[in-house]
């Protein structure tokens, strides 16, 4: 779609990286990454992807367990430094 598709023009490296160490993500995942890598909070992020905050938290806790984080790991702080 049109907001991935910037996202990738602008982002390339972080794109190919998420993409390659985790190539099961959906594209909902994807764009949820992007967003929370421009440090967006989650009512912030809730806007573009329609939804509540609170659905963008279970998003992020779904997304943060798939890509196989510990509890005490931060989601933001591992999509930062991809």
């Amino acid at each position: 779609d049109h907001f991935e598709r910037n996202y990738r023009d602008l982002h390339d490296a972080f794109s190919e990286a998420l993409v390659e160490r985790h190539p099961k993500l959906t594209k909902g995942e994807i764009r949820l990454s992007y967003l929370v890598r421009q440090k967006m909070n989650n009512k912030e992020i809730a806007t573009p992807l329609n939804a509540s905050p609170a659905a963008v938290e279970k998003a992020k806790y779904r997304l943060k367990t798939k890509i196989g984080l510990e509890k005490e790991e931060s989601l933001d702080q591992y999509l930062q430094e991809l």
